[in-house]
């Protein structure tokens, strides 16, 4: 299942009867598409940095309400007794802010704190928290890349 706020445009991908695909607000849709159990669920969507900064409460409807609603959807298929599902979460570099006044490490560990400066960096960061959390209670297996950057396209 593909769900974003664009539709695909690929048809190879759309042509692939193993693909289904969601558009529109995914917060809304969460409990119709989470309705039969998944093995495995990838949250790669966002609003970036900039939006974050320019609308407040977009920010945190895409990034801290909506990994927030999947996290628990996980949950609840686990303690309905179904097996906890792969949670894969993409989290930021922004984490770890800009300021010349907090320079990083030279190697940066896991248990390196980090101190975000920008809206989009904490809720990274607080979802990071909640992703361990639900992990350490056995809702969901988690895991987290703080990557450098991703594509961004309009829309």
């Amino acid at each position: 299942m593909l769900a974003d706020l664009v539709a695909p445009n690929d048809p190879l991908l759309l042509a692939d009867p193993r693909v289904r695909h969601h558009t529109g607000d995914l917060l809304t849709q969460i409990p119709s598409l989470m309705a039969q159990p998944w093995d495995a669920v990838f949250h790669l969507a966002s609003a970036v940095s900039g939006e974050c900064e320019a609308n407040f409460d977009l920010g945190l409807h895409a990034n801290l309400d909506t990994p927030r609603r999947l996290l628990d959807a996980c949950r609840d298929q686990t303690t309905a007794g179904h097996a906890a599902p792969l949670f894969f979460f993409s989290s930021s570099v922004a984490v770890f802010g800009a300021d010349p006044a907090l320079p990083l490490p030279e190697v940066v560990r896991d248990d390196t704190l980090p101190p975000p400066q920008s809206s989009y960096g904490i809720h990274k960061f607080v979802c990071e928290q909640l992703l361990a959390d639900y992990t350490r209670k056995g809702f969901v297996d988690g895991r987290a890349a703080r990557l450098m950057t991703v594509s961004v396209r309009p829309g």
